[in-house]
């Protein structure tokens, strides 16, 4: 048993829920649930969290700092958006 699969048995329980692939053309760790690739999700969940955090920043750099403005929670929301956008069209043209 892999270090990998060590970790995922610990971490999701049961190793006949949670299968470990290999996306055979690059060498890229999936984790798929349920026997179904994941890779679109992790893109999106990829950009989701790219997308919210370079939103908040730039809220957060148009109040002098203040990450928990409205301007700032606002943009992060856009920038989620965005990034579910973003990731689900890299995952289509790249994956």
């Amino acid at each position: 048993m892999s270090l990998c699969q060590y970790l995922l048995h610990v971490f999701v329980g049961a190793s006949n829920y949670a299968l470990f692939y290999f996306y055979s053309q690059r060498s890229i760790p999936i984790i798929s649930i349920g026997g179904k690739l994941s890779i679109m999700k992790l893109a999106i969940w990829v950009g989701i969290f790219i997308g919210g955090t370079l939103g908040g920043w730039v809220g957060a750099l148009m109040t002098n700092g203040n990450w928990f403005s409205i301007t700032s929670i606002l943009l992060s929301g856009v920038g989620s958006i965005l990034g579910v956008w973003a990731g689900y069209r890299f995952a289509k043209a790249y994956l």
